[in-house]
């Protein structure tokens, strides 16, 4: 046996682009340094693949579960959950699920009849939103925590020189150097809610 250890499963990974992927390698490779973990990544965009990964995926995690003492199984998104309550039969561990939004709420029937009854069956589900939970209650799904992800701010400082930091604000139209500015960095589609939250 060998030393108590995590495994995490992924199907959203770098190279692979995404605020997904993006938090799934920081958890991942954070968690790596202060436990011994075991990482089954899959690092593409190729959707009509997943089948296999999800085939090659459970026999390396049964593999693992059977030759290490792992306390944890972690999955990045409600997709795996199937994957999850299987690997369940193979060893009692706990398995907890990230859950990002559309992950919960995709419109597609059969979808809803099985990742839903899938993750009632997990330990914990983690929400990166209320909303997420919200929409896991409504499901229900009552296994949940909301834990919003945060950022490694040092990762994105910056200082511009005064003249190029009067030139900027003057390019968007800012008049005081002390207006506030709202920046987002993630996708102008309607489900990430930027309109409501600068109306509110």
């Amino acid at each position: 046996m060998g030393d108590r250890a995590i495994l995490f499963i992924t199907r959203k990974y770098p190279p692979s682009i995404g605020g997904m992927q993006k938090l799934s390698y920081e958890l991942t490779t954070r968690i790596a340094k202060k436990r011994k973990t075991h990482i089954i990544s899959w690092g593409r965009d190729r959707r009509g693949l997943l089948p296999l990964f999800v085939v090659w995926a459970f026999a390396r995690a049964a593999y693992v579960l059977l030759r290490d003492d792992i306390t944890l199984i972690h999955l990045s998104d409600p997709l795996l959950a199937p994957l999850g309550f299987a690997l369940r039969t193979i060893k009692r561990v706990p398995v907890v699920v990230n859950v990002h939004g559309l992950d919960i709420t995709h419109p597609n029937r059969l979808y809803q009849a099985i990742i839903p009854a899938c993750l009632r069956r997990l330990t914990q589900v983690i929400c990166i939103s209320l909303y997420a939970c919200n929409e896991c209650t409504k499901r229900g799904i009552n296994r949940c925590k909301v834990i919003s992800p945060g950022i490694n701010v040092d990762e994105y400082a910056t200082t511009l020189p005064a003249a190029e930091r009067k030139n900027l604000l003057s390019s968007l139209g800012v008049r005081s150097p002390y207006s506030r500015i709202l920046l987002t960095t993630g996708r102008l589609v309607r489900r990430k809610g930027v309109t409501h939250f600068v109306q509110e």
